[in-house]
């Protein structure tokens, strides 16, 4: 289990949320259920207030971003599904920054 790239999605969830602490939304923004194959509904929580605030770019942008990263709610937990959780922490961090 590869912690430390789980981390990378975590610090960009919290990133995104505004959070301080570990574990927000009942234990989802947290580096163990990214370990545990939950990758992607960290990435829908952490994008869903910036979704609802978006015009029709910025959500289309948010659905292509989802549909890229959606084989991440596949439980493999292989070397390719913690390449995605990476390029994806990147990713929501270019969001939150527009």
């Amino acid at each position: 289990m590869d912690k430390g790239r789980a981390l990378i999605l975590e610090n960009a969830a919290r990133e995104a949320l505004g959070l301080k602490e570990r574990g927000g939304l009942n234990g989802l923004i947290d580096a163990d259920p990214i370990r545990y194959g939950q990758a992607f509904w960290v990435i829908v929580a952490a994008l869903s207030p910036y979704y609802k605030e978006a015009n029709e770019h910025g959500k289309q942008v948010i659905e292509e971003l989802l549909d890229r990263y959606s084989f991440l709610k596949e439980d493999t937990r292989d070397e390719t599904y913690y390449e995605g959780v990476v390029s994806a922490a990147k990713d929501i961090r270019k969001i939150i920054r527009q």
